[in-house]
């Protein structure tokens, strides 16, 4: 093998939600004509409050168009 050069070894892995941590959301608007508003509602695990934000800047803003991000931390252990 020549110097530098490194081995990989497939292994397969398991990858489960952390049940010590929670899976959050949040929304973002990509409303805009020359570069996208970017406001967020707070990240949160309640989607009716992420809806809530999402009507209530449309109806500030008439902004329409929202990305929504899901979070959530997980664990990777090896198969055995």
């Amino acid at each position: 093998m020549r110097a530098g050069a490194r081995v990989f070894r497939m292994v397969d892995y398991r990858v489960d939600p952390d049940p010590l941590a929670d899976w959050v959301m949040k929304a973002t608007c990509v409303s805009g004509e020359e570069r996208d508003c970017g406001e967020e509602s707070p990240e949160t695990q309640d989607q009716q409050e992420v809806t809530q934000w999402i009507a209530r800047h449309r109806a500030d803003t008439g902004h329409g168009r929202f990305e929504e991000t899901y979070k959530r931390f997980v664990i990777a252990t090896m198969k055995t």
